[in-house]
């Protein structure tokens, strides 16, 4: 049994590039920026060298292979080296959710708050949340999808498309498209990544 602290669980994290996720889109080598099994550690499988530094947390039980359980208050992974600046991306993960519903709940988030930065979370409204530092239309964009209720203490497989040049970002749950928004447009930055946290934000994220 999950210890009641314990709130994010993640595995098979993959950060995509120019990859919309629409139809039978391929993913290949040479679209793959990152990938992140957590299969016992966190290094990068895609061999582009940006592994992650595990602070605190344990490897147990997922849905593939292993999965690194975070306490939802001081446990992370930390990428430390500069992944880049994208025009498209896509972060594709599974993540189970077993705590902190109505509060913060971090998948990505880079380590500061300007103009091209990422925050990918969970917002205390529950839905999966795109922020943008300085985009033009707006900062933050939601999806539909809520990780509540019946959703929590479940395997869900979330993925998140942003493409600069169409201006739109999509949602995608269970590799169904939910939602779309129109009106982004800023290159983003992931400089450096901050990966798969459960910590408390309630005081972490800028507005």
């Amino acid at each position: 049994m999950l210890n009641a602290r314990i709130i994010t669980i993640a595995i098979g994290v993959m950060l995509m590039l120019s990859i919309n996720l629409i139809g039978s889109a391929e993913i290949t080598e040479d679209t793959v920026a990152a990938a992140w099994l957590f299969d016992g550690d966190a290094k990068d499988v895609s061999g582009n060298g940006f592994d992650g530094e595990v602070k605190g947390g344990k490897f147990v039980k997922g849905q593939i292979g292993d999965a690194l359980e975070l306490n939802g208050s001081d446990e992370w992974v930390e990428i430390p080296k500069r992944i880049g600046e994208f025009e498209e991306l896509t972060f594709a993960h599974w993540v189970k959710s077993t705590g902190r519903e109505g509060a913060w709940r971090v998948f990505f988030n880079v380590n500061g708050w300007k103009a091209g930065d990422i925050h990918y979370q969970m917002h205390p409204n529950n839905k999966v949340e795109f922020s943008i530092h300085s985009n033009p239309g707006g900062n933050d964009t939601f999806a539909t999808y809520m990780l509540a209720g019946d959703q929590m203490d479940k395997w869900v497989h979330i993925a998140t498309a942003y493409s600069a040049k169409e201006k739109k970002i999509r949602f995608y749950v269970k590799a169904n498209l939910i939602s779309k928004t129109i009106g982004v447009g800023i290159r983003v930055s992931l400089i450096p990544l901050g990966l798969v946290t459960g910590i408390n934000q309630d005081s972490g994220k800028d507005s």
